[in-house]
């Protein structure tokens, strides 16, 4: 998971078809920072849909908002990839 101000563009490329890995990145949203890289529709590649999770938030968002991503969106991701890879 890379929570940071920047996507991980180089980070994500290297995990793109990896379908062991899931990457998450938590970010400034790409419209209003550098790279400008990232879009939702950045799902993984043919071999690895669903294992790269893009989460850009809006420029100043609180902890509030920060925390209620990682509540809402990811907590849950990572249970569900978990589960699938054990079982």
């Amino acid at each position: 998971m890379d929570t940071d101000c920047h996507h991980g563009d180089g980070t994500q490329d290297i995990y793109w078809n990896d379908p062991n890995i899931l990457y998450i990145s938590i970010h400034q949203d790409g419209r209003t920072l550098y790279p400008g890289s990232v879009h939702l529709d950045e799902v993984g590649g043919p071999s690895a849909v669903g294992k790269t999770v893009n989460i850009p938030l809006p420029s100043a968002t609180s902890e509030e908002g920060f925390l209620f991503a990682l509540d809402e969106i990811v907590l849950p991701i990572l249970k569900d990839f978990s589960e699938g890879f054990w079982a």
